[in-house]
């Protein structure tokens, strides 16, 4: 069920026949990090069981960093309000 079999258990030197072994421990962080954001992202679209009427946003953050919330709060407030006046007819 993880994104890329094994790598949960694999270590940087071991992983994908020691390709990463001479990359610099960021870049492995980088790799693994996308990879399993990229997983978990699809998890979530995979719900949607109407895209063609429902749209979802994806928003990476952190909630420790308040301009990132804020950023997230603003978006989900906009989203709302603009279908709210779509139903409503003024968009």
């Amino acid at each position: 069920i993880y994104p890329k079999p094994n790598l949960r258990y694999s270590a940087k030197n071991t992983y994908d026949n020691g390709r990463w072994a001479n990359e610099s421990n960021e870049k492995w962080f980088d790799f693994i990090y996308n990879d399993y954001l990229h997983w978990i992202t699809q998890q979530y679209l995979s719900k949607n069981l109407h895209p063609e009427l429902k749209r979802i946003f994806v928003h990476v953050t952190t909630a420790t960093d308040p301009n990132n919330v804020k950023k997230v709060f603003w978006n989900v407030q906009n989203i709302i309000i603009r279908s709210n006046l779509k139903h409503g007819g003024l968009v």
